[in-house]
């Protein structure tokens, strides 16, 4: 769950800011719902990771979504996170690393769709290539896995669908387009 706080000023219309609390579940043992991926980063990849989530403009499908990056950095998406060049902003850049590490990076919350950067001919660059598993798919509403890990060469491991996540999938084309 998550809330805004607002702060006013005294006349009670200045808005001084606002605050978003995220409250997480306190048992942290079993997250069924969620997928789950495993990201290698290192100096080559310049310590970031992008979720292969890549909503067009205007898309049907619906994303409202909770990332925990595995460093303790927890960030909300909605339906708008693209920017101005229509590259998603999931992404997220490890602070403090000198050298490689691999996270395990939890995605709670409704996404429909996935789609990697191999879209118009375009391949992933390579910051954006440090997914090597997809530990657990989850439950959160896959509707569209078209070009899902298209580009994402570093991908070497998926799990078996044992929790029906693509039971309402109607598109898998190019899903795993220039994967090993």
């Amino acid at each position: 769950r998550s809330a805004e706080v607002h702060f006013y000023a005294e006349d009670m219309i200045t808005k001084m800011g606002s605050i978003t609390i995220i409250q997480l579940e306190a048992d942290q043992s079993d997250h069924s719902k969620d997928m789950v991926f495993r990201a290698r980063v290192n100096f080559s990849n310049d310590f970031i990771c992008r979720l292969p989530i890549y909503p067009e403009p205007y898309s049907e499908y619906y994303y409202d979504f909770y990332v925990d990056w595995g460093d303790g950095t927890i960030e909300y998406y909605n339906s708008h996170i693209w920017d101005e060049n229509y590259k998603s902003k999931v992404v997220h850049k490890y602070e403090g690393l000198s050298e490689g590490k691999t996270f395990e990076i939890r995605v709670s919350g409704i996404v429909e769709s996935l789609r990697g950067s191999y879209v118009n001919g375009t391949a992933v660059e390579a910051h954006e290539n440090s997914i090597t598993e997809v530990v657990q798919w989850g439950n959160t509403g896959l509707k569209d896995l078209s070009n899902a890990f298209a580009g994402y060469s570093m991908l070497k491991s998926i799990p078996e669908d044992n929790s029906y996540a693509f039971a309402e999938v109607t598109d898998f084309s190019y899903a795993f387009h220039s994967c090993v």
